[in-house]
């Protein structure tokens, strides 16, 4: 038995060592095949990067060509772009100094006819204030201009004031002896010398005799104007020849004369 195992053991041993002899003849054979295969993948792989590389580098190449052609077509954009604005801002200048020369004559054609429209109207306003302007009056060397209203009109003292303001007129003021010499030659000319109604009447009260024009101012009784005196109840005063002068005397308002109207002072 220790034979058989023995004998086992041997046959064993020798096979082990014919293995192991063929492994150690086979071995030096697979490195070499696995260098050459290795050598071939290196080459290959190589081989792959090399034209990887050419293919980034034709790449590289088209995109600097086309970035430099953009450029060039953007510069060109850019410089169109900016004569264009150029002649734009030319454009602009002078279409805004012709608008400021536009808004320059227009506003002075306005002042013109702003100032035109204010004379107009200031002549509107003194033709309504002075309506007495576009009445037939009469301009005697006093240089004063009056209506006389022979024949046309006769009444009492309160229908000749109003008679006289409708025409924008007022009730003549005689203020002096020259003033009277010259109504009363108007009168004598064209009616005779008869008395006619004037502005002044008495103011007084409780019967004291007090004379006053239309304007406030009054007319004294110690005045070389008056003819005679005063009668009670005679009220208004009234002008006439008197010896070849103009006189004033005063009657009762509600007398009929003809009477004399005279333009404002303000109208002259």
């Amino acid at each position: 038995m220790l034979r058989f195992y023995l004998l086992h053991f041997i046959v064993l041993t020798t096979v082990l060592a014919e293995d192991q002899k063929q492994t150690n003849q086979s071995q030096p054979r697979v490195v070499e095949e696995f260098q050459a295969e290795l050598t071939k993948n290196v080459k290959e792989t190589n081989q792959k990067l090399d034209r990887l590389m050419r293919l980034v580098y034709d790449q590289a190449v088209e995109i600097r060509n086309l970035a430099e052609n953009e450029n060039v077509e953007q510069k060109k954009k850019f410089d169109a772009t900016n004569l264009r604005l150029e002649n734009l801002s030319q454009i602009s200048d002078e279409r805004y100094n012709q608008t400021v020369l536009a808004a320059e004559n227009f506003n002075k054609k306005l002042m013109d006819l702003a100032q035109r429209n204010q004379q107009e109207f200031e002549n509107i306003k003194f033709f309504l204030r002075c309506p007495g302007r576009l009445a037939n009056l009469t301009t005697l060397s006093n240089g004063k201009k009056y209506l006389f209203s022979y024949p046309t009109y006769y009444g009492n003292w309160n229908f000749a004031k109003e008679t006289c303001s409708k025409n924008g007129l007022q009730l003549a003021t005689i203020r002096n002896l020259v003033d009277a010499h010259v109504v009363v030659a108007e009168i004598k000319k064209n009616y005779g010398g008869h008395g006619c109604w004037v502005s002044a009447k008495n103011s007084g009260i409780g019967g004291r005799k007090e004379f006053r024009w239309h304007d406030g101012t009054k007319l004294e009784l110690s005045s070389p104007l008056w003819t005679g005196g005063v009668a009670k109840n005679d009220e208004c005063v009234f002008i006439y020849d008197y010896s070849s002068e103009g006189k004033l005397n005063c009657n009762e308002c509600t007398t009929y004369y003809y009477f004399i109207c005279e333009l404002p002072s303000e109208c002259y």
